[in-house]
């Protein structure tokens, strides 16, 4: 062991290791233990217990569950002045820690009228004291990080089938949220007009959201422990994936006409996440006589379902045939695009049949 890990002192000036009153050496940290004294058998009476770590408060922590755990087999736990520094300190440290605790905080989660006195006694049962509306945190117990640990030990000792399930007095009325109401309205618009819906991931790639389209490129919401190089990346459009959903299923039969109304991600220093999140909606149709007649005649008939007046100016964009795309507008913003697909986006993709589609803002349409 000693010559496995001997690599880890190459650097060091000097090399720290414990000794007994006869200067016998007991280890040698991190690299060996000493078996004639550091050899434990069923007639040992007496345990040095040594720790060592990268971090001081993690090494006292483990170290508190070890001596305590030994103690509750009948050991004695004894204490010693440690010296780092300039700085002093006693180890292992078993003085309790103290975090506030609102009794009505207990309740108001719990639903019960719990007292000091009651509240005292059932966080006894879990080995923690209280006094002056202070748990006493046992040092043992570093699983106990926020108030919410105290009222699950609390809840514990008080038996979950204990509680009574009741439907809680509020003076609230649920209902469908806005957003719900639209997504589902727009749904039943499309699906009228001989759409099928589709509930994609929102997770892709930058190969399927930019190269296979053609689009600019432009910055993404990457994924910092990605698994899987084809899920990395937020969407920032919802018309890659569909088009990802038509190269799959080329071969089942046309037309095929699909929509998807979700959220989209993109970079937005503004938000305290870093990123936005926008509704948007995008629906394709692939035939071997689709237009652009065709999908404007599909956007005309959700605009109308909906009352909303909207013009359509000329624009090029790399993801469309020249020509045959255009900006959809809306009280002079611009909402989306829409147009055929370029037969560059339609060989990357391995799709044989024309395609025309559209991707609109919802929240910029519908605000």
């Amino acid at each position: 062991t000693g010559k496995t890990y001997a690599h880890i002192c190459n650097d060091w000036k000097k090399i720290t290791y414990f000794v007994d009153a006869s200067g016998t050496i007991m280890s040698m940290p991190p690299i060996v233990n000493s078996y004639d004294v550091g050899k434990i058998d069923e007639k040992t009476k007496d345990v040095f217990i040594e720790a060592t770590g990268t971090d001081l408060n993690t090494l006292k922590i483990a170290l508190n569950i070890v001596v305590t755990a030994l103690a509750d087999m009948g050991g004695k736990i004894y204490s010693m002045e440690i010296i780092q520094g300039n700085e002093k300190f006693t180890t292992p440290d078993l003085t309790p820690s103290k975090r506030k605790i609102d009794r009505k905080y207990v309740n108001k989660l719990l639903g019960l009228e719990l007292t000091d006195a009651e509240m005292k006694q059932l966080l006894a049962k879990m080995g923690i004291g209280f006094e002056a509306g202070s748990a006493l945190i046992p040092a043992y117990r570093a699983d106990i990080l926020h108030p919410m640990d105290l009222v699950e030990d609390i809840a514990i000792a008080y038996g979950y089938e204990n509680f009574d399930a009741q439907i809680p007095k509020v003076a609230t009325i649920g209902e469908e949220s806005r957003g719900a109401i639209l997504k589902r309205k727009i749904a039943e618009v499309l699906s009228g007009l001989g759409f099928l819906e589709c509930n994609t991931y929102h997770l892709s790639n930058g190969k399927d959201l930019i190269e296979k389209m053609n689009a600019k490129k432009t910055s993404l919401v990457k994924l910092s422990n990605s698994v899987n190089i084809d899920y990395d990346a937020m969407r920032n459009a919802i018309l890659p994936i569909l088009m990802k959903v038509l190269s799959e299923n080329r071969h089942n039969e046309y037309p095929q006409r699909i929509f998807e109304s979700g959220i989209v991600f993109a970079e937005d220093s503004k938000e305290e996440t870093g990123v936005s999140e926008r509704a948007s909606l995008s629906a394709v149709s692939v035939h071997p006589n689709v237009d652009f007649s065709e999908i404007k005649a599909t956007l005309d008939a959700l605009m109308r379902a909906f009352d909303i007046k909207y013009e359509m100016k000329e624009k090029e964009y790399s993801s469309y045939i020249s020509g045959r795309c255009a900006e959809i507008v809306v009280a002079g913003k611009s909402v989306g695009m829409i147009g055929e697909l370029h037969p560059q986006v339609l060989n990357n993709w391995e799709i044989e049949m024309p395609v025309a589609g559209f991707e609109i803002d919802v929240e910029m349409v519908f605000e």
